[in-house]
């Protein structure tokens, strides 16, 4: 549980952090993980020490060193100097112990994230996100955060937050700036992991073209303390969150599965280019009706490309 003084820097970051202003956002997936979405009516969140870019949270500790370091250079208080050093060791020992992933997994453990795009139609994540044939599903985002609220609501200490991701250099440099000045008087020891939740907003600048907005549940760390009886197949938390993993063709990763008390808030299911068939629009269209998603449209992109170039 983060004690009362966490709760005030998470808050004091997080309101620098900008949420998605869009009515709608969009996730790139397969055609599998979408039929299991809908057969469930269920969303499957990642655990953070296991998405796909390598770097998730180095880039937030980099960020913190660079803009610390500034710091140090332009301060002429030497106590709020001193201040800053002691910072920066900190911050340099839990980037050293990330690098050597030795990072503390009782934090980590605890975070779970869905990823979703400004963008509708983008050739790099059709490719990656949905392995070329795949599907891009929109989402009503305020009812996707009521999803969220309403599947934590009996978790504990469970939180939820949403942002938009932070690609640019000096953006992060003024958000920590800023964040830093303001607290740097109340800095205690392991100040980094009261952070935690909004450090996944940093990423690479390399993945600017996905204009991603995470939407991050940090659940209660007490569920993690008893292991799942070997013959099941998820940990059943609430009637709504259950504790599992999920297996792809060359990985198996932690999971938690979310369900609510009525259908996902999908509005549309947009086909990819490399995979333009009449059976999969005819089949995709005949499903949804029959799981009661009749209202969802099925629709295809302008761009077309060939599956064997």
């Amino acid at each position: 549980m983060l004690s009362f003084y966490e709760h005030i820097i998470d808050d004091v970051l997080g309101e620098k952090i900008s949420k998605s202003n869009a009515t709608t956002v969009f996730h790139f997936t397969s055609v599998s993980a979408l039929y299991s979405m809908i057969k469930t009516h269920s969303l499957r969140l990642t655990n953070s020490m296991y998405l796909n870019d390598r770097n998730e949270f180095a880039d937030f500790l980099h960020s913190m060193c660079d803009t610390v370091r500034n710091l140090i250079d332009t301060e002429q208080d030497e106590q709020i100097k001193n201040n800053y050093k002691i910072l920066l060791e900190e911050y340099k020992k839990a980037l050293e112990r990330n690098e050597q992933k030795h990072t503390d997994y009782y934090y980590h453990a605890s975070y779970f994230i869905f990823s979703a795009s400004e963008y509708d139609n983008s050739i790099p994540m059709w490719n990656y996100y949905s392995q070329s044939s795949g599907i891009c599903i929109e989402f009503d985002l305020h009812q996707l955060r009521n999803f969220f609220e309403y599947c934590i609501k009996d978790c504990g200490e469970s939180i939820f937050v949403d942002y938009k991701c932070i690609y640019e250099k000096e953006e992060k440099y003024n958000i920590l700036r800023t964040y830093i000045i303001e607290r740097i008087k109340e800095m205690q020891p392991h100040f980094w992991k009261s952070a935690l939740k909004y450090s996944y907003a940093f990423k690479d600048e390399i993945f600017k073209y996905e204009r991603e907005t995470r939407f991050v549940i940090r659940l209660d760390k007490k569920y993690f303390e008893e292991q799942c009886n070997f013959d099941k197949e998820e940990k059943q938390i609430t009637k709504n969150l259950s504790l599992g993993f999920y297996n792809t063709n060359d990985t198996i990763r932690p999971v938690i599965k979310l369900r609510g008390n009525k259908q996902l808030p999908i509005k549309r299911v947009i086909i990819s280019p490399f995979n333009e068939t009449e059976t999969l629009y005819s089949g995709l269209k005949r499903f949804l009706d029959f799981h009661g998603y009749s209202k969802v449209i099925v629709d295809t992109v302008e761009t077309s490309m060939r599956r064997d170039f």
